[in-house]
This record gives C-alpha cells, structure tokens and sequence, in this order.
C-alpha cells in the first residue's frame, strides 16, 4: 500500500474489502481472509487490520459469530433480527429529572415488551461512544438518546448519529436536539419557557436580570434566545454584560475552583442587577455561593429564579423561588412511544414532540 499514514492505511485497507464484497469475491456469509494473511498480503500492521475490521463491524458490513472463528461478511438481507432490546443514552439518572424521564420511557417500553440497555451518560461523550460502539455490534432494535452536553456539541453528537445511520438503527433525541440534523425528538418548550419566567420577574420590577448559561447545547442556546425575546417584548434591554456563561460541567460533585472564580469575575463585571436567572441547578448553587461571599443577600437583594426543580437544593436561598419544571415522566413516554410505533413502519416517520413545561413561582 503507498499510503505511509496509519490513518490513510486502514481507510484504505476498508475500500479494499468493500470492494471484494461489492464485486462478489466474498459473498455474504464467506469468511474474510484472516488477520494474519491481511497483513502479509497487503503490507499493513495488526493495529490497522483490527481497526478497519471494527469499523466494517460497526457499519453492519462484517460480523463475528458466536462459536465460529474468523470474521464474516454479513448478509444484509437478513442483518436485523428480531430483538426487544432498545439502547438508551441519558443524563444522570441518580437526579430526579433523569429518574423520571427513565421512568417513562421504562414504563412504556415494558408494555409494549421492550427492555432497555442503560447508560447513565454524566455528560461524558467518550463513555456513551464506547457504549454505542458496544451495543451496535450486537442486535439492537432501536435508540434513545439525550445529546451530551459539553463543548463542540454538533460535531460531537453528529458522529453518534453517523453511528446510529450508519447501521440503520432508528433513533429519537431526547431533552434536546441537534442542529442541522432532521431526526425524531422530544423537547421542551426552553424559548417559550424561559420568556415567561423572564416576564414574571420584569413584571414584579426587575429590569437588569443576570442570565446564567452552561455549556454548550441546544436547550442554553433556545433558553438565550428566549431571554432576549422577554426583554425585546417588554421594551427593555437587556444588556450584554448581563449574560455570563461557565462551563458548568466542571460544577459538579467536586466543583472546580477555576470555574468559580471564573463565574465570581463575570459576575462582578456585569454591574448591578436585581435578579438571577440559573439555567440549572448547578449554575444556581455556585451563583448563590459566590454572591454570598461578595456580600450580597440571596432573597432580599437579590431574586433568584432558576430551569428546573431546584426546590430545597439550598436551603433558604431556594425554597420558593421562581422554577421551570420539565414534565421529564411525559417526555420519556413519549420518546418511547415514537420509536416503538417508527419499528412497525415501514416508512419510518419523522417526529418532532415539544412539552410545555411548567412554571412555579
């Protein structure tokens, strides 16, 4: 092979056992030539042949069956067997939004004789990958999947549905989506959700309202945007300054001290301001935090208000103030119900589901 790059090598090495199959030298069901034969014939390393072969693996091409030795091409015309077996990809399931959205999806899964594959994301794009590489090499009749949180959200999230495309396995997004990829979801309203609150705080005087945003994701951009939309109706400005974003997934269990100085700076650079909106309950406890130690007095100068049931996280300061809650039982159902009933289509449809949420204040 002239290719010298690992990465051109096993590309390669691909393009060359899709066209033996496509050309019929290796049938469906054939046997593939061996590692060691590969790389004697064609020149490559152990290294290359195994990841080439993964990769064939994963896109449905080839195969490795229980109690025969080698690697197979697979037939395609019978690839999907019948399974009950459904993967689903969501946020910490140890808090009570991730608890109830598995919930839902659980409970309407086992009445229709599903069972679901768990894994409890934390936020971490290199686990969920490795359990979809896991669980596409095995019959899986379809997927539920929360897109993970952190940075470089599109590209990151786009290559698990390459995955999930890759080998024909339908899918619904769950709590958010993914820009620029026409898929089946269940959301909730953020925009509008987020412009009420917005409003009921205006409403009761407060004009310079400070936004707190995380990571990078669907639902903080739609939540920006219906920030802006309260002020723009209201005929106010907003301000710039007022909008401060931290990466929140260094704000939890073990908070990073770097993160909360971070936000303790943009905090001081906003200037004044009356009231403070988290977009979740980790950006909330270390605003409280921070604006204790500067001095300020949660619930008397300053109103909290925050996306999600924060009730007695940090008692008082969260007691009764202004909340969103997402119906997260509702939103699982029927994230289960659209994948289900896209099973028995022929044709699967496109659904794209968006709950109202609730507002507490």
């Amino acid at each position: 092979m002239k290719d010298n790059h690992p990465r051109l090598k096993y590309i390669r090495l691909k393009k060359i056992i899709k066209e033996k199959i496509k050309d019929g030298i290796w049938r469906p069901g054939d046997r593939i030539f061996s590692e060691r034969v590969i790389v004697e014939k064609y020149g490559v390393s152990r290294v290359t042949v195994k990841k080439a072969i993964s990769d064939l693996i994963i896109e449905g091409i080839l195969e490795h069956i229980p109690g025969k030795k080698g690697t197979f091409v697979k037939d395609t015309d019978n690839a999907r067997k019948e399974t009950n077996l459904i993967g689903v990809a969501i946020d910490d399931i140890g808090d009570t939004f991730g608890a109830q959205m598995l919930m839902g999806i659980e409970d309407y899964l086992w009445g229709k004789k599903y069972h679901p594959i768990i894994c409890n994301v934390e936020r971490n794009f290199a686990k969920v990958e490795e359990f979809f590489l896991s669980i596409l090499s095995n019959e899986i009749a379809g997927v539920i999947f929360a897109p993970v949180i952190g940075e470089d959200y599109n590209r990151n999230n786009k290559k698990i549905i390459d995955l999930l495309d890759n080998r024909e396995v339908p899918f619904v997004l769950i709590d958010r989506y993914i820009k620029g990829i026409e898929s089946s979801y269940v959301i909730t309203n953020y925009r509008e959700s987020i412009k009420k609150a917005i409003k009921i705080l205006i409403n009761r005087g407060h004009k310079k309202i400070l936004l707190s945003l995380g990571t990078e994701c669907s639902g903080m951009e739609d939540s920006l945007m219906g920030y802006r939309d309260a002020f723009s109706e209201s005929g106010l400005n907003c301000g710039d300054r007022l909008i401060i974003r931290s990466n929140d997934n260094l704000l939890y269990k073990n908070p990073d001290p770097g993160e909360i100085n971070k936000m303790r700076q943009l905090i001081k650079s906003a200037g004044e301001f009356t009231a403070f909106f988290a977009l979740n309950g980790r950006l909330l406890k270390t605003g409280i935090d921070v604006l204790l130690s500067e001095g300020y007095t949660p619930g008397k100068n300053i109103e909290f208000a925050a996306h999600g049931d924060v009730t007695n996280m940090y008692p008082p300061y969260t007691n009764n103030i202004i909340r969103i809650i997402q119906p997260a039982y509702e939103m699982g159902w029927e994230a289960a119900k659209i994948l289900i009933e896209n099973l028995k289509r022929q044709n699967r449809a496109i659904v794209q589901t968006i709950l109202e949420s609730s507002i507490v204040s």
